[in-house]
């Protein structure tokens, strides 16, 4: 069975699943998108996989909904619960935190 984050994750992730246009007359080769990565933290990375999105914004986008959906599941489990999206280098994009007191505080930053 999945974790929740990674099922959330997936689930956000189809709902914003960005295609590309195609011309019937000419199909130049697709630039390689970065890959972002969403995990919970405290806690080890599990999401090894990540997802290809077209930028910065995107990820931004994509974690919100993500971190929406986890809060709908359920209250934090620990203290400063957040959900941190990373690029492919490893460097934090955004972090959206899961409780109310860091959420008035500025949410995601």
């Amino acid at each position: 069975m999945m974790p929740r984050t990674e099922r959330l994750l997936e689930k956000a992730v189809n709902q914003t699943r960005i295609r590309p246009k195609r011309n019937r007359r000419e199909e130049p080769a697709l630039a390689e998108m970065p890959r972002y990565f969403f995990n919970v933290a405290p806690g080890l990375p599990i999401d090894e996989e990540g997802e290809e999105l077209p930028d910065d914004d995107a990820a931004k986008e994509l974690g919100r909904r993500t971190a929406l959906e986890i809060v709908r599941e359920g209250p934090p489990t620990v203290p400063g619960e957040r959900l941190v999206v990373s690029n492919e280098k490893g460097q934090m994009v955004d972090e959206i935190y899961l409780d109310a007191q860091n959420d008035a505080e500025g949410g995601s930053k």
